[in-house]
């Protein structure tokens, strides 16, 4: 069983066309560990899981005049209570641990291009190849309900795709390129209750 702990995550606020950045405490679970502990989700909590991750790296991009995030991996993003997916604070130091974490190599080997050694060298390409990586480690681990459709198996493919080649002729420049082709599905209010339900359960 995984006890819910408290994380220090980033807070976006959005003024017109600017986007501010600020800070929040919540109760939850680490992406990565979450869906190991439970692989059987709704679709529509995956395909909204992943529009606000690839929402929240845009709007990290904005509040930080294109700076990257580095850390685009699942054990950077919480699970809260209410079932939202939010992006750890990089930059607070009550996360140190989870820093020391993400730059094991088992972690930068997978969700860092080849070329770099660590993530000092990132930049808004790397954030991209690790959404990528991302949508990659999130299917792998689960077992949407129900199952993706061939088009949709093939939207992520092309996605995913995109993301981790930035010389193929469709790759992204920015995480707003990666909204437009993502597939959507609403959330029923059931399901934020069984999310709710099952971490709080944990």
């Amino acid at each position: 069983m995984i006890q819910n702990t408290k994380y220090e995550v980033m807070k976006f606020v959005e003024q017109g066309d600017r986007c501010y950045k600020g800070s929040d405490y919540i109760q939850g679970q680490l992406l990565a560990k979450y869906v190991q502990s439970n692989p059987y989700l709704e679709k529509a909590q995956i395909f909204l899981w992943i529009t606000e991750l690839v929402k929240q790296v845009e709007q990290y991009h904005r509040c930080k005049g294109a700076q990257p995030y580095q850390y685009v991996n699942p054990y950077m993003m919480v699970i809260s209570e209410e079932g939202e997916v939010r992006l750890i604070d990089a930059k607070a130091s009550s996360n140190t641990s989870l820093l020391t974490v993400a730059n094991k190599q088992v972690i930068r080997e997978h969700f860092l291009p080849e070329y770099l050694y660590d993530y000092s060298a990132s930049d808004v390409d790397t954030d991209i190849y690790g959404i990528g990586k991302s949508i990659q480690y999130i299917f792998a681990m689960t077992l949407p309900n129900p199952a993706l459709t061939k088009w949709e198996e093939y939207i992520f493919q092309k996605i995913v795709r995109n993301c981790l080649n930035s010389e193929a002729k469709q790759s992204y420049e920015t995480p707003q390129d990666i909204l437009k082709h993502l597939p959507k599905m609403k959330r029923e209010g059931l399901t934020a209750m069984r999310i709710m339900r099952t971490i709080k359960g944990n």
